[in-house]
């Protein structure tokens, strides 16, 4: 049995080649979107515009292939804390339901959740459940229109955030700033 050691160069990010530095980067596409990425307080702050309460993990969503965003709020063990509307009056406000309006009592009286409707391959939406509640199909429609457009403004933030994070600019600031080392190539060390 035979040892040896070899001794390696490392560089920080900004010491590569301009050729190099495009490898890093190509190499570290995922880096700043690997885990929770998308755990932004300002999806929270959207949901409650609509009286919804968000639980992040609940978010599923893919922005590249099938553009697609739903909230799976089955409680999958974690006691009850699912994403749901909390606040049902200022949804019904959201939706242009007046609350004075015999559809807005009804609902009221009866309440309001979100359901999940799953597709399969991961894909689903989210219906308003208003738990048999006697209303008007143009009562119902506003509240599944309600509930798309908050979906679509979340998606929306989403990808505005996933754009940005996976742009060169944003890779090649992670990389600068938490000192990552490289070889000459500019694969990791």
């Amino acid at each position: 049995m035979r040892k040896f050691t070899t001794e390696h160069t490392v560089y920080t990010f900004e010491e590569l080649s301009d050729e190099a530095q495009q490898k890093a980067i190509e190499n570290n596409y995922e880096i700043n979107v690997d885990y929770y990425w998308y755990y932004d307080e300002m999806l929270e702050e959207i949901a409650q515009e609509y009286g919804v309460n968000l639980v992040w993990s609940d978010l599923c969503c893919d922005l590249d292939r099938g553009s697609y965003l739903y909230m799976d709020n089955h409680d999958h063990g974690r006691n009850g804390q699912t994403s749901d509307i909390e606040d049902a009056k200022l949804f019904l406000k959201r939706a242009g339901i007046d609350l004075r309006t015999r559809d807005a009592r009804e609902i009221l009286d009866n309440g309001v959740s979100l359901a999940t409707e799953h597709y399969g391959g991961g894909d689903g939406r989210n219906y308003i459940d208003t738990n048999y509640a006697d209303i008007s199909e143009e009562a119902d429609q506003k509240l599944q229109n309600t509930i798309d457009e908050l979906c679509d403004r979340l998606r929306e933030q989403l990808r505005a955030d996933y754009e940005w994070r996976t742009s060169e600019e944003a890779i090649r600031e992670t990389l600068i700033e938490n000192e990552y080392e490289f070889y000459e190539d500019g694969r990791s060390a």
